[in-house]
């Protein structure tokens, strides 16, 4: 899992985990010829060994790694190029030629494997949340059923704490819709406190699009 985790990482700081191949052919140039530049691979290192031992991992935990990741990949290029001036029949034109053949074929697959993901709507901008959907939930159900509403929340599985559902504006009861958490027998509290809305069950592990009406 946290392998997939760290290529939709990739492919948000990159546009596509493909890119980060263009450094790999003088990574070992890079650790065995440039001290200074050690430090740089120990803290991609350290980016993949945080990453390891987080319960959740989100794409810009690895933001301030970017830096990181573009100046290896510099580097190394810089590397290959000297490695293809000094060892290809052509000098400095070969040089110019292996940097453009590989950095144009990275390019290349990497917009193709991008214009897969726009076709497909899995671009970054498109990954939400579940809960995301909870202003559509709303105005649904203002829509369908005009008044003053309760909206009980019952949760059947474990709970990411970014994809809450139940929270209000501060003047609470004058919300036209009131998200509260399930508490079986005494929800008849909340109940007795609004007599004039109707109250509705939500189980979003069962369907995040669902209200069934809610009998005390």
């Amino acid at each position: 899992m946290r392998s997939g985790d760290l290529y939709q990482t990739g492919g948000v700081m990159f546009g596509d985990p493909i890119w980060l191949m263009l450094w790999l052919p003088g990574l070992a140039a890079v650790w065995l010829f440039t001290k200074r530049m050690r430090l740089l691979i120990v803290l991609a290192g350290t980016l993949v060994g945080g990453a390891a031992i987080e319960l959740i991992f989100y794409p810009h935990y690895a933001a301030p790694f970017t830096a990181v990741l573009l100046i290896l990949m510099v580097q190394s290029l810089r590397y290959l190029r000297v490695w293809a001036i000094r060892n290809l029949p052509g000098g400095k034109a070969a040089g110019r030629f292996a940097i453009l053949a590989v950095c144009g074929s990275v390019i290349g697959v990497g917009l193709a494997a991008e214009a897969v993901r726009v076709y497909q709507g899995r671009t970054p901008d498109r990954i939400q949340a579940v809960n995301a959907r909870k202003g559509m939930v709303e105005s649904d159900l203002l829509a369908n059923h005009p008044g003053r509403h309760v909206i009980f929340v019952r949760y059947t599985g474990t709970q990411s704490p970014h994809e809450e559902w139940i929270y209000n504006l501060a003047d609470i009861d004058a919300q036209p819709v009131i998200w509260a958490q399930d508490m079986g027998g005494e929800n008849g509290k909340l109940v007795a406190y609004y007599p004039g809305r109707s109250f509705w069950m939500f189980e979003p592990d069962v369907d995040p699009g669902l209200l069934t009406p809610y009998h005390d």
